[in-house]
C-alpha cells in the first residue's frame, strides 16, 4: 500500500522537525550544549561542584589539557545568600541576572547574556549529589544550557 501526503502535510512534518531541533538548543542533551558550543569549545572531562557555605555554589566544567594542566570552559557561580534549602531553588529573570554568573579560564569569551534561569533539582549539603540545569540566553540569540550532576564539596 502506498501512502500519499499532501504538500501541506509534508510542510508540517518538516516544520515539526525544525522546531524540535531549535528547542533542543542546537546541541546535545547533557553537560554544556547549545549553539554557543558551535563557536566556543565546550568540551569537558569532569563537573566539579563547590559550596562556599552561606555565600555561593560554583560549578566547574573541567577540561584536562594535553601535556598537563586544567582549564575551565565554563564556571557558573550562584549567590545563595538567604537561601535556606538549595534543592528546589530556581533563579529566574532579574534574580538570575543578579545571582548567577558565567565565566571561563580559556582564551575564548562568553558573549553577554540577558537572562534565563538556573535551577537546583537535588542536593545542597556537602557530600550529596547536586544536580540541576542552568540556561543562558545570550544577546547574540544563541542559547546554551549547562546541566550538572556532581558531589558537592566544601570549598577550601
Amino acid at each position: 500500500m502506498r501512502v500519499k501526503f499532501t504538500t501541506t502535510e509534508i510542510a508540517m512534518g518538516v516544520s515539526v522537525v525544525l522546531l524540535i531541533s531549535v528547542l533542543q538548543g542546537c546541541g546535545g542533551s547533557g553537560g554544556l550544549s547549545g549553539c554557543q558550543c558551535d563557536s566556543i569549545e565546550c568540551n569537558y572531562n569532569e563537573i566539579i561542584c563547590h559550596l562556599y557555605p552561606d555565600i555561593s555554589v560554583k560549578i566547574f566544567y573541567s577540561r584536562k589539557l594535553e601535556g598537563g594542566g586544567v582549564e575551565y570552559p565554563a564556571i557558573i557561580q550562584c549567590d545563595i545568600q538567604g537561601i535556606d534549602e538549595l534543592a528546589g531553588t530556581i533563579f529566574e529573570d532579574n534574580e538570575f541576572l543578579e545571582r548567577c554568573t558565567l565565566d571561563q579560564t580559556t582564551q575564548e569569551t562568553w558573549p553577554e547574556y540577558d537572562g534565563h534561569y538556573c535551577r537546583f533539582d537535588k542536593g545542597g549539603m556537602v557530600g550529596e549529589k547536586l544536580s540541576g540545569k542552568c540556561a543562558f540566553a545570550f544577546t547574540d540569540g544563541c542559547p546554551m544550557t549547562a546541566a550538572f550532576s556532581c558531589t558537592l564539596q566544601e570549598a577550601e
